[in-house]
């Protein structure tokens, strides 16, 4: 994150369809359908996040995107992601059942450390 004064009405700070940070306090999330990148440290150590509902365009999520989020147990990957960025998910001990499409070619090192049980192939 780092630029909380870009938010719009909902909590989001959204450039060129980038998604840079999220500073809500909503435990259920949709993220905006114009969004085709998850940023660098976009939801990291959010404690309040438990689900969140992915745009169905997204081609990327970034590097720590969900890092830390320790209530998070929903996140569905939409078909259409070809990159999950290196501990994307790290430390997200509460997610349940992680589907990666087969739409993904790059998965980062340590992208779902802490979560590994959980991870089931398309």
């Amino acid at each position: 994150g780092g630029c909380p004064g870009l938010q719009d009405e909902n909590g989001f700070v959204i450039l060129q369809g980038i998604l840079f940070g999220y500073y809500g306090k909503k435990e259920t999330l949709v993220i905006p359908d114009t969004v085709k990148k998850i940023g660098r440290d976009a939801f990291s150590w959010n404690s309040e996040l438990r689900s969140v509902k992915l745009p169905e365009g997204l081609t990327e999520i970034g590097e720590y995107a969900f890092s830390y989020c320790a209530k998070l147990t929903d996140a569905p990957i939409p078909d259409g992601v070809t990159s999950i960025g290196s501990y994307a998910f790290f430390g997200c001990s509460e997610l349940k059942n992680i589907h990666i499409p087969e739409s993904v070619t790059h998965i980062g090192s340590g992208a779902f450390y802490g979560c590994e049980q959980q991870i089931l192939k398309k």
